[in-house]
């Protein structure tokens, strides 16, 4: 299994799911972040989540590589500087930046899956922040999709 370095705009694109910003509309939460607990608000709260999933894909990069000059070669968007000023638990070197467009909740799912598969190397990973963050934006979208609401299969039976 190889693992790479999402890009910024992909980071950006999770923080956007985790506001409610997608294209098929906000969902039904009065708080806009339910996911952010003890992570501000705002700029900051963006930020914040930004940098946790910024630093659990590089340190499945660490995980799986060892090394930064291995690591930079799967830097795939040819960000080696953040690899380069990067620092477990120390570093602050994310910020978030809108994207153009929004995703649908479908490529919103597949979006998190990527990240999943890109920041699952290290030996905690279930048990960090990040992927916690990500299993719960993920269980938000799904209820989010269009008919899941309506559906009558909550206890099937024939």
């Amino acid at each position: 299994m190889s693992a790479f370095l999402v890009s910024r705009a992909h980071i950006n694109q999770i923080v956007r799911l985790a506001h409610n910003e997608t294209q098929d509309g906000a969902s039904s939460y009065s708080d806009p972040c339910p996911f952010n607990a003890g992570r501000g608000d705002g700029a900051t709260s963006r930020n914040a989540i930004g940098q946790m999933l910024l630093d659990q894909n590089i340190s499945s990069l660490y995980a799986r590589y060892g090394d930064t000059e291995t690591i930079n070669l799967y830097a795939r968007y040819g960000d080696t500087e953040t690899i380069n000023r990067w620092e477990p638990g120390r570093s602050e070197i994310y910020v978030y930046a809108p994207t153009q467009r929004l995703l649908t909740i479908v490529e919103g799912l597949k979006a998190l899956d990527c990240y999943d598969y890109q920041a699952c190397e290290s030996a905690d990973y279930k048990q960090t922040d990040a992927a916690q963050f990500i299993d719960a934006l993920r269980r938000h979208l799904i209820q989010r999709l269009p008919g899941y609401g309506e559906a009558e299969t909550w206890d099937y039976k024939e």
